[in-house]
């Protein structure tokens, strides 16, 4: 990428609030004085937890988040959150699609006990009921 400029910041953040305060370190840098600033994006974190902590900061600053593992539905329509990943509601489809192909009746979903993971299996559920065999 000749004639590209990238300023990259990495920021190890281990619990959402680290990440808060990470996304508001980089989105309340100033741009250097005389020069032209575009700050794209900040990428990650991993979880919908963590997530919606940054994104409500990138929303305030103007700045796009893009993740690439949460999956929440409830982060799905905000202005400037960006899902590189299936949400929660599209994964539960899938594997009830798979679900029905592969004639299984009985699965077992192992997940995080958080209400954003809850989403996964309360749709998945949902899907269920309204008409594939299944044993929970």
């Amino acid at each position: 990428m000749t004639g590209m400029e990238l300023d990259l910041n990495v920021m190890g953040s281990n619990t959402s609030f680290q990440s808060w305060t990470d996304a508001e370190s980089f989105a309340g840098v100033p741009c250097a004085t005389g020069s032209t600033c575009l700050r794209a994006a900040m990428v990650g974190p991993y979880t919908s937890d963590a997530t919606a902590h940054v994104e409500f900061v990138a929303r305030a600053k103007e700045t796009a988040v893009l993740s690439f593992g949460a999956t929440s539905p409830l982060l799905s329509g905000q202005a400037y959150f960006l899902r590189l990943c299936p949400s929660d509601d599209e994964g539960a489809q899938s594997l009830f699609n798979a679900i029905k192909k592969f004639g299984w009746d009985q699965i077992a979903v192992v997940h995080v006990n958080n209400e954003y993971a809850r989403a996964y299996e309360v749709e998945l559920q949902q899907l269920v009921q309204a008409g594939a065999p299944s044993r929970f």
